[in-house]
């Protein structure tokens, strides 16, 4: 990577860290039960996955992510948490009894596939790595359209859903590919991200900020992902817990992009 490169990802990672500053950042310290309760009782799907992932990774893995939340934790790792434990058992089974497909996904089974992928990403933080890659991310990788999305629509499927499923989608993969380092998973982002930059809007779909590490890896779609810290940094300090987790995941996976940069020549 170029050293004009490194110094945009350096410029995202302090506007990210600036925005979460004036936020106050992820809340910290709370136990397992009461983060897997405010997951239960979320409205969305993907939701629910995304605080179980955020939590898991802001208290209990090393590095970037870590220091996004503030304090540390001392609660048990995962594999020995029985709490979260029973949780990542319940969303296995519910992905075992309705398996996404490798050959194609619809736009109108959407939130279902929103939420399977989500719930994919926050047993991957748990530490059921290989379940996810194979049961959620290579099927969904498999099924990408040649046109860079991710599910395939009809003409009967509201253009708005199909965007915001479509980031939510985009989001995960993103994270999922920086996090194992896969250049197929790179790849899918990359197309999905030159997808939304000529064929979508965004800000029409959601007022968080899906996507925003997807548009700012991608060189191209950078306009993107300008937008969405611009649109996000006009809230001033009210920012939804959802608003909250996507930036923090976002500066997270910035600062995995540079950190492995900065080990190589």
């Amino acid at each position: 990577m170029g050293s004009d490169e490194l110094e945009q990802l350096q410029r995202y990672e302090r506007l990210i860290t600036s925005v979460l500053q004036r936020a106050g950042g992820l809340p910290a310290r709370r136990t397992t039960a009461a983060v897997i309760q405010q997951a239960d009782a979320s409205s969305r799907g993907e939701y629910r996955g995304l605080t179980v992932y955020s939590w898991v990774m802001s208290t209990r893995m090393s590095g970037p992510f870590a220091g996004v939340s503030g304090e540390g934790s001392d609660v048990p790792q995962p594999k020995s948490d029985p709490v979260l434990q029973a949780w990542c058992r319940a969303a296995a089974k519910q992905i075992d009894a309705s398996p996404l497909s490798t050959v194609e996904l619809l736009a109108s089974d959407g939130q279902r596939i929103t939420e399977t992928v989500w719930h994919a990403m926050a047993l991957y933080a748990s530490g059921e790595v290989d379940f996810a890659r194979s049961a959620v991310f290579q099927p969904l990788l498999s099924a990408q359209q040649p046109n860079g999305t991710f599910l395939k629509p009809s003409r009967n499927d509201n253009l708005e859903s199909l965007w915001y499923h479509e980031l939510v989608l985009l989001h995960a993969v993103a994270s999922y590919g920086v996090a194992i380092s896969d250049p197929a998973a790179r790849d899918a982002v990359f197309r999905a991200a030159d997808y939304h930059l000529n064929e979508t809007q965004p800000d029409h779909a959601t007022n968080d900020p899906w996507g925003l590490f997807a548009f700012l890896w991608n060189p191209q779609s950078r306009p993107v992902a300008d937008g969405m810290l611009h649109a996000v940094s006009t809230m001033g300090g009210s920012f939804s817990p959802v608003t909250l987790m996507l930036l923090a995941d976002a500066l997270y996976c910035v600062r995995r992009i540079l950190a492995t940069n900065q080990d190589q020549p």
